[in-house]
């Protein structure tokens, strides 16, 4: 212990306490949460409703709000950004145009 403590400049106190850890496994970085889409679900919810907000489909949905803009790439629509004004949140219009030829 004590070469490996003055090795990589470390305490051998803290080495003992890395010893005595139950799992000495790294945990896995990123998200914890759900990550799949339904395509079919996301679909009918912008056919439903096409001025919804990415937030709210994403909580609708129990994603995140990458995993909803990812998967409207994927789904080829497009979202209609207007300037906001100074009280009012970016507004995400989707065209539809595209997800009724397919």
């Amino acid at each position: 212990m004590s070469k490996a403590a003055r090795l990589y400049k470390i305490g051998r106190a803290t080495i003992n306490r890395w010893l005595n850890l139950v799992e000495l496994k790294p945990g896995k970085p990123g998200p914890k949460g759900p990550r799949k889409v339904n395509l079919e679900a996301l679909k009918a919810e912008v056919e439903a409703k096409p001025e919804s907000y990415i937030p709210e489909l994403a909580e609708k949905l129990q994603v995140s709000r990458t995993a909803i803009c990812n998967n409207l790439k994927r789904l080829k629509l497009t979202c209609k950004k207007n300037t906001p004004t100074k009280n009012e949140t970016r507004k995400c219009a989707l065209n539809l145009s595209r997800l009724s030829k397919n």
